[in-house]
């Protein structure tokens, strides 16, 4: 078996698969508590890589005043 290429679809699609085999148990109440978690953590993920882009953008802009403020002319 060959692994899907960085970035397809496929490899997506298997991760994702991975994950949802969480909820697929026989064990209803553990299967309800997977999926919450899933879904938190999903939201959080978004969340972190949002604040971490948007602190990194604010990074740059204070990076691009500085050194326009002090570049030879």
């Amino acid at each position: 078996m060959t692994n899907p290429d960085y970035g397809s679809i496929e490899l997506y699609e298997n991760m994702f698969a991975d994950i949802l085999a969480d909820v697929g148990t026989d064990d209803s109440s553990a299967n309800k508590i997977a999926a919450t978690n899933i879904l938190i953590a999903f939201e959080r993920a978004i969340k972190s890589w949002a604040d971490y882009h948007f602190s990194a953008a604010e990074s740059y802009k204070k990076l691009l005043k500085d050194f326009k403020e002090t570049k030879p002319l």
